[in-house]
């Protein structure tokens, strides 16, 4: 009898010892372990620190808790949170009225069989080794900024490379940013969601063609004046800055929509003291990163300047060039068949002899339509036609570090413009042949696709 309860008390004191060793595992390599007592000491240390940065030393995973994280919101503080391998840092005037939760951080290495590879190389035949981390359990807004540092480690010295966010529920990756390592090789850049990051090689996809979205469609399927509340236009004949002969008009001579084409026709007749009559249509919609294409066909003949583009919404960087222009398609006439893709900005653009293009050269343009498009992500963005792509225009952040948006402003909405052109600067280099007015510019189709990219409303 005393012997059975020997046995009874030794089970049970092993099972209560692999119970303390499951909570002891438990709290220090996946709960972390932080105490109500160490959060409390550490608002105390923060609350009396005078200086603006204050430093928080933590292991590989680490979690504060919503309670801490309202405790600190009404100090003015910026805490950078050091673990083995990376950094983050938060400015805990952020936080006010933002919706807080476990901040839950952790770094490891991710295998090429795991779904964040899988996924991002399932575009490509190659192989991307991503390196990765976690913040928060799941993938919503954190409604404040995170700062984060992660050490790639010396292979990555000096190098480009993108981040990504992974989410776990739709197995989508979503690009964020490209990043220029340090010579130590650590990158640093914000994030505004939790969710898990990655970071991978320069030439990993950017987007996952699965997740391509149709957003935005115009099939010019009403006969008559372009549909009012997507298009505007622009109207005068100043010469645009551009030396140009036309005055732009909202007549339908010059804009109609007809048998399921746009329809835009330059024309030799006098017009408020201009001898040409053209048009240019705005888009009344704007978008920021994406798919553009525009299935066209287009005028011939020397002095036509028919072009297909794209302006920003606001001039948030400056007037023309500072804060960009991007040009999906431009043709003159007197180099017949010759389509060219340009982009503008302070640093490089058209006037300096400094801008980015393109060109490539497409049989019968003016007899077949033919697909003009640009996929624009943030800091690359990609030409083609007929889905051939020909030129590729990419902020560079080793050259362009320095530069800022004076070199790259494409990270606000644009707009698209289509219009002809007559004579001016480029377009009427070699003169202008009246003898083969009226020439149009045939528009089948506008469309724009969501590529995935995530963009984020807070700054």
């Amino acid at each position: 009898m005393i012997k059975g309860r020997k046995i009874n008390f030794f089970l049970g004191g092993l099972t209560l010892a692999v119970l303390l060793l499951g909570m002891y595992i438990y709290y220090t390599y996946f709960h972390s372990g932080i105490s109500k007592s160490f959060e409390n000491n550490l608002i105390k240390l923060i609350k009396n620190d005078v200086n603006f940065q204050f430093d928080i030393h933590m292991g590989k995973t680490q979690i504060l808790s919503k309670d801490f994280l309202k405790e600190i919101e009404n100090n003015d503080k910026t805490l950078n949170i050091i673990g083995d391998g990376f950094k983050y840092n938060i400015y805990t005037a952020d936080l006010k009225g933002k919706d807080k939760r476990d901040l839950y951080v952790s770094v490891k290495k991710v295998k090429d069989s795991s779904p964040i590879s899988a996924v991002l190389s399932k575009n490509s035949e190659e192989k991307y080794d991503v390196e990765a981390f976690i913040i928060g359990k799941e993938s919503n807004e954190i409604g404040y900024k995170v700062n984060v540092s992660l050490e790639l480690g010396s292979s990555y010295s000096n190098k480009q490379v993108n981040a990504y966010r992974y989410d776990d529920q739709n197995e989508q990756y979503f690009f964020i940013s490209k990043l220029l390592a340090s010579e130590e090789g650590t990158v640093a850049f914000n994030i505004y969601r939790y969710g898990k990051y990655f970071i991978a090689s320069e030439d990993a996809p950017r987007y996952d063609e699965k997740h391509v979205k149709l957003i935005y469609e115009e099939e010019f399927d009403e006969d008559g004046r372009p549909n009012k509340d997507r298009w505007k236009y622009d109207i005068g004949g100043s010469g645009w800055g551009n030396e140009e002969k036309q005055c732009y008009t909202d007549e339908l001579t010059n804009a109609a929509v007809q048998d399921g084409k746009l329809i835009i026709t330059a024309r030799k007749e006098e017009y408020a003291f201009n001898d040409y009559t053209s048009a240019r249509l705005l888009s009344k919609d704007a978008w920021l990163y994406g798919r553009i294409e525009v299935k066209a066909k287009l005028p011939k003949g020397v002095g036509t300047w028919p072009a297909i583009w794209m302006m920003p919404k606001e001039n948030t960087y400056g007037n023309w060039p500072a804060s960009g222009e991007i040009d999906i398609m431009e043709h003159v006439g007197f180099d017949h068949g010759n389509i060219h893709a340009t982009i503008h900005t302070q640093k490089y653009y058209w006037k300096a002899g400094t801008q980015k293009s393109g060109q490539i050269k497409v049989d019968n343009v003016d007899g077949e339509f033919h697909v003009y498009s640009v996929e624009w992500t943030p800091y690359k963005m990609d030409f083609f036609v007929d889905g051939k792509k020909y030129f590729t225009a990419e902020y560079d952040l080793i050259n362009d570090k320095d530069d800022g948006w004076k070199a790259w402003p494409f990270d606000k909405p644009f707009y698209l413009i289509m219009n002809i052109a007559v004579g001016g600067s480029w377009g009427g280099q070699q003169g202008i042949d009246d003898s083969i007015f009226p020439q149009s510019m045939e528009v089948d189709y506008v469309r724009v696709y969501d590529l995935g990219i995530e963009k984020h409303s807070i700054e």
